[in-house]
């Protein structure tokens, strides 16, 4: 059995690659700031001491520092679980998606209902381009699936036409009544995963709260020098700059927590969950029934 094991030199290999990472990316012109700023702090500490007898503001600066980690803290918990409910949706998706078609298959059997398959599989997809709010895709999936549309909610009109098979199914007395409702269990739950997608995705988080993270966050990088700099000297150049790199690269990777469902380094991949169900519709359908 292969068990990969914790290597300490990825420590290393992470900070060489730092550059082509995206939150620094997003801050390498910031970061270009913060050294320029530390530095025209240092030289004129070195040139005139200014500085030297002022150590107030440095305390000043821990008391700002234990208040602005709370509201990091607090800002970095909404996110996350935002995406967090995000991720256990389309966990949602997955097993709802293989109960349907494993059941579908055992009842009635996909080689002789190849369009429910389809429908089964591409739903995952089409949610995903519903999510990104990509209009042409979706009726892209939908045109392919050879479902006539007009302007519906065109994940709700997939499920529709998958509840449409059921019932023709069922009238025709093709399914029993448990059988039925075994099946319906999971069509409702695919309903359950859009409507509370669509929820995260309508539901934006108050600008205010990210303002006012950013404010105290640039507050703290303007006083930061002048409270540190008698003590580190020139050193404050690169302490303030890894205390800046970390403090908002976590407001940066809560900013893309925030909407899961977009397309930033730290969303869910959405692409890999659609393929990933798609392939195990596949390998259902090709599983023995009887």
């Amino acid at each position: 059995m292969n068990i990969s094991r914790y290597n300490p030199l990825n420590l290393f290999l992470g900070i060489i690659h730092v550059s082509s990472e995206s939150v620094f990316r997003k801050l390498k012109y910031f970061l270009l700031f913060i050294l320029i700023y530390a530095t025209i702090i240092g030289v004129l500490n070195y040139k005139f001491n200014f500085m030297s007898e002022n150590n107030e503001l440095g305390q000043f600066h821990l008391l700002f520092s234990f208040c602005l980690s709370i509201i990091i803290g607090f800002r970095i918990n909404i996110a996350y679980s935002r995406w967090w409910e995000a991720r256990g949706l389309w966990g949602t998706l997955v097993n709802n998606s293989r109960h349907l078609a494993m059941k579908f298959n055992n009842y009635i059997g996909f080689e002789n209902d190849q369009d429910m398959k389809n429908y089964i599989a591409k739903f995952p997809l089409l949610l995903k381009y519903h999510l990104h709010r990509d209009i042409n895709s979706c009726s892209q999936v939908i045109k392919n699936l050879e479902i006539s549309h007009t302007n519906e909610h065109l994940p709700n009109l997939l499920i529709q036409n998958i509840v449409n098979q059921i019932g023709h199914y069922r009238l025709n007395s093709q399914i029993s009544f448990e059988q039925f409702l075994a099946l319906d269990s999971h069509i409702i739950a695919l309903s359950d995963v859009v409507g509370g997608c669509e929820k995260i995705l309508n539901t934006v988080p108050p600008p205010g709260f990210s303002i006012f993270t950013r404010f105290g966050l640039l507050f703290y990088m303007l006083i930061f020098p002048f409270g540190w700099v008698s003590s580190f000297q020139f050193f404050i150049i690169p302490i303030l700059i890894v205390f800046i790199y970390i403090l908002l690269g976590l407001e940066i990777i809560a900013e893309e927590m925030e909407t899961p469902f977009g397309t930033e380094y730290n969303d869910l991949d959405l692409d890999n969950f659609a393929k990933n169900i798609e392939t195990n519709i596949n390998q259902i359908a090709k599983m023995p029934r009887s």
